[in-house]
């Protein structure tokens, strides 16, 4: 068959310059190269009979009722087995060839991850996990209206029940994607129309005016093109395989030159190219030495000094295939990692954050076979994502690394050579050559060291005792008060801003459009210049995000440090910011959220919200769990109920959240605390012996997950609690060894392991008598 489209010059076109994609289950019916292929409706139909004890012949092909009947957590883990593919056909990967705007389907399968995967143009981000999409060069924002099998979290809708409501319970998801889609082309392909949400949402595309919409329909489907002609469509009538087939005849590969060597002819990857001074803007000095904010001119500029850790890594990377320089916040990690972009001697370097899996396969699919030099920040907040490219035979890595995150997450490395280098606090000799390296003008005229031996002495410090009108805590509360009481909204801009960069998210137009119920996203200008108009008399503010303008940022960590500590600790401060972040969780969605997958990790830690809400945390958790029915929302609504001295609730569920993650120790370490909490005050034999139950499950956690250190440190808290509750110190000698051999080998110590090694030593000395140590460090 001839196929037909609509005004197709101009189709061409827009595959070209621009289109979005929606799919539906007419689009993911190619069969792979073995001639396997997603079933059609009929056979899963006698499938699920036959698995789930129904009856074929009362309900024959009939998918959506059949689906409502069997729906449970056994059928959500048999469609995820059904639709989850290792292997596509080739046609498929034509899509890398469409500039795709965004990807928007109702299938639940993951064939366009595995195309995207194989290709060099974009890697995907499904807005389900990773929330919101900033503008990223390379960036595929995908939105799986009915779920997806790569997420577990996500229900996958299925049932003639679900797909009634899942615009209903997905509505943020259905506005998102009514969003991304308006104004610009849309393709509707594969698709029929079956529920009501996707035909809101053409309907919501069609009110806002003429908008270029092709419509896919098979030759058969005359009431379908009819409908969409006089409702103004573009038709295309053709078949999967031969809308495929002309695209491949009318589109050509995109050139890229892998074969030289030199991935600097490559554009796909320039958003990660290291930048030369001209194309940086020109900061003062202060910006760094008061504000403490890092950026690429101050390293050019050398208005940041070089410390022993730059040459020090760098003689290390020259024999170790990845380096992880780790340390404190405050210890210098990005400032090092620039300087070694910059001094490092090879062909091919970039420089990488937020680094995703996707992100992983799409950097190592555009450098082909070429030699390249990664510099990493942070990767400690995806360690899966880092071992991939830190795996790659061609590909060297540099990377930075918080000690507590990293601490919690390096198991997940099993497999990969890495050499760890440590940040230590500054020697005296450090600290001059630093304090003699800041300009004249802002550095205190006596130089000042640690008042104690034990003293923490970090850039923080450093700052804080050697430079003039350093932004200490006492400035930034007098201001957040003068904020507060000057204007509600300024402090909730403020506040909010704090609370998601605090997290690993940034204040977008879109949170604040949702959060103040503004008309127009003109309207949210208003209120963050109001918010910076007042931070103004420290030289602060929230800034534009230079790389998309619908994000803001507080660039200046001391306020972004001294923030976040001033909003849990100053009672007036306290309680406002407890109204903002309430006012947050109720008007803003998730899916609104920037890196949702890394800010919800802390953003609803159980200590905070107990902090924020009390008792009213319960309500805070419920609607978050409602939203997203996840464990790891229940492992923190069960810690803050532990809180709260609810402890059957909090029982229950841990429960609930171990039986969805079985083998989970986190889940089970959790439990652990709950346990112990609950018969913390109990002086009886029971009490006794709960608490013996709880460092049990502790020992069983440490010897069979591979994050030790984790495990130790609790289990050495509660050695020290019973010896001092029950005068029972049979777990002391267990709990000082652990730590001891953590030390041994040269792992992360935090300053937890320090203090509870401590502790425990004491404990062990005044038990032996005078003289005993069982420390070796």
């Amino acid at each position: 068959m001839k196929i037909k489209i609509d005004r197709e010059d101009l189709f061409k076109e827009k595959l070209q310059s621009g289109i979005n994609l929606f799919t539906g289950a007419g689009f993911s019916c190619l069969p792979d190269e073995e001639g396997n292929q997603l079933p059609v409706a009929n056979e899963l139909c006698q499938e699920i009979c036959k698995k789930f004890d129904l009856s074929y012949e009362t309900f024959g092909n009939d998918l959506e009722s059949i689906s409502t009947l069997a729906d449970g957590d056994e059928y959500q883990s048999f469609l995820r087995n059904k639709f989850k593919v290792s292997q596509i056909n080739k046609k498929y990967l034509l899509l890398n060839r469409i500039k795709i705007l965004a990807f928007v389907t109702t299938n639940i399968d993951n064939i366009v991850h595995l195309a995207v995967e194989q290709g060099e143009r974009y890697f995907l981000e499904s807005i389900t996990y990773y929330g919101a999409i900033r503008k990223e060069y390379a960036a595929l924002c995908y939105i799986p209206l009915h779920g997806e099998v790569m997420n577990q979290e996500k229900h996958l809708y299925f049932g003639k029940y679900d797909l009634a409501t899942a615009d209903r319970s997905n509505s943020d998801l259905f506005q998102q994607a009514t969003l991304k889609l308006r104004g610009t082309p849309t393709i509707f392909w594969g698709y029929g129309f079956h529920d009501s949400g996707v035909l809101k949402t053409v309907k919501k595309l069609l009110e806002n005016g003429p908008q270029d919409i092709w419509v896919q329909c098979r030759e058969s489907d005359k009431k379908q093109i009819a409908l969409f002609e006089n409702l103004g469509c573009n038709i295309i009538v053709a078949e999967t395989d031969e809308l495929f087939d002309w695209i491949d005849g009318n589109t050509t590969e995109k050139n890229l030159v892998k074969e030289s060597g030199d991935i600097q002819k490559n554009s796909n990857l320039k958003s990660y190219f290291i930048p030369t001074i001209n194309q940086v803007p020109a900061v003062q000095a202060t910006d760094y030495f008061i504000k403490g904010i890092t950026q690429w001119y101050s390293i050019f500029a050398k208005q940041a000094i070089e410390l022993d850790i730059v040459n020090d890594t760098y003689n290390i990377y020259l024999k170790n295939k990845n380096t992880i320089i780790i340390g404190t916040d405050f210890s210098g990690k990005t400032t090092a990692l620039m300087q070694l972009a910059l001094k490092l001697n090879v062909k091919n370097k970039l420089f990488v954050s937020n680094l995703t899996p996707e992100k992983s396969k799409f950097i190592i699919n555009n450098i082909g076979k070429a030699e390249v030099t990664i510099f990493i920040d942070n990767c400690e907040t995806d360690m899966l994502a880092y071992k991939i490219l830190a795996q790659a035979e061609n590909i060297f890595t540099i990377a930075t690394a918080t000690d507590y995150t990293f601490e919690a997450s390096k198991h997940l490395l099993e497999g990969t050579t890495y050499k760890p280098i440590f940040i230590k606090d500054f020697t005296k000799e450090q600290a001059r050559r630093f304090y003699n390296s800041i300009d004249e003008s802002i550095r205190q005229n006596v130089f000042k060291y640690k008042n104690f031996d034990a003293e923490k002495y970090s850039i923080l410090e450093m700052m804080l005792k050697n430079i003039k009108n350093s932004l200490g805590r006492k400035r930034i509360k007098e201001l957040l008060l003068k904020v507060l009481h000057t204007s509600k909204s300024a402090f909730d801009t403020v506040a909010l801003a704090i609370y998601l960069s605090g997290n690993h998210s940034a204040l977008s137009t879109d949170i604040l459009f949702s959060y103040f119920h503004c008309k127009t996203y003109q309207d949210t200008l208003k209120y963050v210049n109001d918010a910076n108009g007042l931070l103004r008399e420290l030289d602060i503010s929230v800034d534009q995000c230079n790389d998309d303008q619908d994000y803001y940022d507080v660039r200046s960590k001391l306020f972004l440090y001294h923030g976040k500590k001033l909003f849990s600790e100053q009672s007036e401060l306290k309680n406002a910011y407890a109204s903002t972040i309430s006012n947050f969780l109720k008007e803003v969605s998730p899916y609104k959220i920037y890196q949702y997958h890394l800010f919800r990790r802390s953003a609803y830690d159980a200590k905070l919200f107990y902090d924020l809400f009390k008792k009213d945390a319960n309500n805070k958790y419920e609607m978050l769990y409602n939203y997203s029915n996840n464990p790891y929302t229940l492992q923190q609504w069960a810690l803050c109920r532990a809180y709260l001295k609810e402890f059957k609730e909090a029982f229950a569920d841990i429960d609930k959240a171990q039986r969805q993650k079985p083998g989970n120790f986190s889940i089970r370490n959790t439990s652990a605390i709950i346990l112990f909490e609950a018969n913390r005050d109990d002086k009886s034999e029971i009490g006794y012996h709960k608490r013996k139950e709880a460092i049990e499950i502790l020992e069983n956690c440490y010897s069979n997950d591979k994050r030790k250190v984790y495990h130790a440190n609790r289990f050495a808290e509660f050695a020290i609690e019973i010896a001092k509750l029950d005068n029972d110190y049979q777990y002391i000698e267990k709990a000082i060894t652990w730590l001891n051999e953590i030390v041994d080998k040269g792992e992360v110590i935090s300053g937890y392991t320090k203090k509870y090694l401590f502790e425990l030593n004491e404990i062990w000395r005044l038990r032996m008598g005078p003289g005993a140590c069982h420390l070796t460090c």
